[in-house]
C-alpha cells in the first residue's frame, strides 16, 4: 500500500514539475556571430546574425583570413545587441578558411 501511495506522489510531482514554465532565455549568454552556412565561395552571398554584440550602436564586420582583412560593413544591434544582415563576399578571397569578425 505505501509503495502504490509513493509511486502515485512520485507521477503527481512529476506532471506538476512538467507544467512549470522553465525561464526563457533569450538574449541571454555570450556574445556571438552565427553564420547561415559554414562553408561557401568567394563572390557568394552569406547572412551574418549577431547575437548580444552592442545594443543601439554600430558594428563593423570583416572577413579575416589567408593574411587578408575584408571589410563586410556595418550593422547596427537592435535594443539586446542583436542584428542580421546580408553580405556578398569579396571576390578576391582565396579559398581557405576564415573568420567573421565583428567590432
Amino acid at each position: 500500500m505505501r509503495y502504490r501511495i509513493f509511486v502515485q506522489s512520485a507521477a503527481i510531482l512529476l506532471m506538476l514539475a512538467l507544467q512549470v514554465p522553465g525561464a526563457a532565455l533569450a538574449h541571454d549568454g555570450p556574445a556571438r556571430i552565427e553564420l547561415n552556412r559554414q562553408q561557401t565561395s568567394s563572390g557568394a552571398e552569406l547572412e551574418i546574425r549577431g547575437v548580444n554584440i552592442a545594443s543601439e550602436q554600430p558594428i563593423t564586420l570583416a572577413l579575416v583570413g589567408a593574411g587578408d582583412e575584408y571589410p563586410l560593413g556595418t550593422a547596427i544591434g537592435d535594443v539586446h545587441g542583436d542584428f542580421v544582415i546580408g553580405v556578398r563576399l569579396p571576390a578576391e578571397a582565396l579559398a581557405g578558411a576564415y573568420t567573421v569578425r565583428a567590432f
